[in-house]
């Protein structure tokens, strides 16, 4: 492994290791701001879709009582 290159936005590293003749394993690093970023999106993409989804259905209850 490398030491991490000191910057604000790290670039994505891919890069292979050889082990022996036949064997290779193959390493991603990603900077951790990309991790977080990407899981509050998925996450907040979520409850956004939630709330729409729960307001969609209480105006289809109000509409079916009226």
């Amino acid at each position: 492994m490398k030491p991490a290159d000191r910057c604000w936005i790290a670039a994505l590293d891919w890069d292979a290791e050889e082990i022996d003749d036949e064997n290779w394993y193959f390493y991603l690093s990603l900077p951790y701001w990309l991790v977080v970023a990407g899981y509050a999106t998925v996450w907040l993409g979520g409850v956004m879709l939630w709330q729409l989804r729960k307001a969609r259905l209480s105006l289809k209850g109000e509409l079916d009582k009226g």
